[in-house]
Parts: C-alpha cells; sequence; structure tokens
C-alpha cells in the first residue's frame, strides 16, 4: 500500500503529511508503477504528474526543430529501485546536498530525477522522433573533444572532469534529444 504526502504545518513547522489521493491519480500511480521492481516497506517514490503536459506543451510550440533535455535521470526501474530508498528528491543550500526541505525553506533549490522514461514514451507518443538518450559522458565523447581538452588551459580541465567522469555528471546527467 502506498500513500501521498502533503506539505503541513505542524507548532510552527512544516512537515510531511498524509494526503487522500483522488481516484484518477491513484489510477496513474497504479499504471506508473506497474512494470517496475516491487517496492519495500517505507520507500519513496516521486510521481512526475507534469510530465505529460509538459511534453506535450514543447511538443505544440515546436513546428520543426529540435529538443535537448540535459539533466539528472532515468529510466523508471532506476527511479523506483529499492537502493533509492528516500527516492531521488533531494535539496541543495550553499553547494552541499541534504534531504530536509523544512531546512531554509525558499532559501535552497528543490530537485528530483527526471523520468526520461516517461519523457521519452510520451515524447514519442506525441510524434516527437527520438535521436539520442544516453549518458552526458557519452553524448559529449567524440572527435572534437580530444582536441578541445589539448586546447584548454589546465585550470579549465577541472570542469572537463565534472562533466565527464562517472562519479561527476558524466553518468548521473543524460541527454535526451527529440526532433520534429
Amino acid at each position: 500500500t502506498w500513500q501521498q504526502l502533503g506539505v503541513a504545518s505542524e507548532e510552527g513547522h512544516f512537515v510531511f503529511k498524509p494526503i487522500k489521493t483522488s481516484l484518477a491519480m491513484q489510477a496513474e500511480i497504479i499504471q506508473y508503477t506497474q512494470d517496475t521492481d516491487p517496492w519495500e516497506a517505507g520507500q519513496r517514490i516521486e510521481y512526475r504528474a507534469c510530465v505529460r503536459p509538459w511534453v506535450s506543451s514543447l511538443n505544440s510550440i515546436l513546428d520543426q526543430g529540435h529538443i535537448m533535455l540535459v539533466d539528472y535521470g532515468a529510466d523508471r526501474n532506476e527511479l523506483i529501485n529499492p537502493r533509492r530508498f528516500l527516492g531521488t528528491f533531494r535539496c541543495y543550500y550553499q553547494q552541499a546536498v541534504h534531504q530536509d526541505p523544512f531546512y531554509y525553506p525558499g532559501c535552497q533549490d528543490l530537485t528530483a530525477d527526471v523520468d526520461f522514461e516517461g519523457v521519452i514514451d510520451h515524447g514519442v507518443g506525441q510524434g516527437l522522433c527520438l535521436r539520442h538518450y544516453e549518458t552526458l559522458a557519452h553524448y559529449l565523447m567524440g572527435p572534437d573533444l580530444q582536441e578541445l581538452i589539448c586546447q584548454s588551459k589546465k585550470n579549465q580541465h577541472h570542469g572537463l572532469k565534472q562533466i565527464l567522469l562517472p562519479q561527476a555528471m558524466g553518468e548521473a546527467f543524460k541527454v535526451c534529444h527529440f526532433e520534429k
């Protein structure tokens, strides 16, 4: 069994509280999770209800061209994996990551990984042509990159490592490229 969480105020502090879920939302979540591995008791997942309307809006404003999405993300089974027991939701405050969205409300960035499987399924269903879906490092690797590294100044190498190394952004970030 699962429950949807909302935000409430309790004794002057924000807290997560279970909220009533509409039958339509329950059906969407059941469909969203039907082909994933079983969850652990108490495991958190994020359901991205806005993915379908967002992809539809991108498609509707584009007569012809390309859509490039670059962000943290994965396919659904990876996102709902028991090793991600707390989900992918996280907070950044002054370049430090933590799990408490109520720590500095309004002063920190809140994020969760993109469900690229949902983006791709809906994009293709809307008539977009998927050109690439791969890690950022793999997408960037090419003949021009080696020349760029050779031409870059030594103090710029740290930035290149950040976007290419697997333990940095290279594997965590994905590139999803549609054409219409």
